[in-house]
């Protein structure tokens, strides 16, 4: 596996074959976001079956009072 955290629309010809070839030779990819599966699918021919987003940061949860958890 690798994880791409940066992925470049239109690559030049060197970064092109050098993203391609870790396709190629890797079980699968993860990456950070749902765009940069449409990039290294359009722009670099990686299928999109090896290609697994994981997204960094954390979820956008609403704030709850934290009282009701102190109780015990």
């Amino acid at each position: 596996m690798v994880t791409f955290h940066s992925v470049l629309p239109e690559p030049n010809n060197l970064r092109k074959n050098v993203v391609k070839f870790i396709g190629e030779k890797s079980a699968g990819i993860i990456v950070m976001a749902d765009v940069a599966v449409d990039i290294l699918n359009k722009d670099y021919g990686i299928s999109r079956s090896k290609i697994h987003v994981i997204r960094h940061g954390i979820p956008d949860t609403p704030l709850k009072a934290s009282e009701p958890l102190k109780k015990n």
